[in-house]
């Protein structure tokens, strides 16, 4: 899992990197932040305990990609596959006020299957 996400940060960062490289007349803008939460909920629903949610996010123009993630301070549980680990990938386009998204999730431990959804985003 360590290296896993390894690999894909050290991806995302090449992107960034041949991106920064090949564009100089439309804004960038790059942010990190991390988040330290007392408990994780998503739609309502209790996932975990305290968590830390870092993000990185890089965009041109209207093309922005974002890497979300949210890691559990349950250390002892993960080699049981019962700790929480998410990581979330985004590219995104922006077409005026509204357009098509898209959304791909796979889990990554301790759970299977996968799904997509595909969104239209009005103002």
């Amino acid at each position: 899992m360590k290296r896993l996400r390894n690999n894909i940060f050290a991806t995302a960062a090449v992107a960034v990197a041949c991106i920064l490289g090949t564009t100089s007349a439309k804004a960038q803008e790059f942010t990190v932040q991390g988040d330290l939460v007392s408990s994780y909920v998503w739609r309502g629903v209790y996932q975990t305990g305290a968590s830390f949610q870092p993000t990185l996010g890089f965009s041109i123009g209207d093309f922005s990609v974002t890497a979300w993630g949210s890691t559990d301070f349950d250390g002892n549980k993960s080699s049981e596959g019962l700790a929480s680990k998410e990581i979330d990938l985004t590219a995104a386009y922006t077409l005026g006020e509204s357009g098509p998204t898209t959304v791909r999730s796979k889990s990554m431990v301790g759970r299977s299957g996968s799904r997509e959804v595909l969104q239209l985003q009005e103002p």
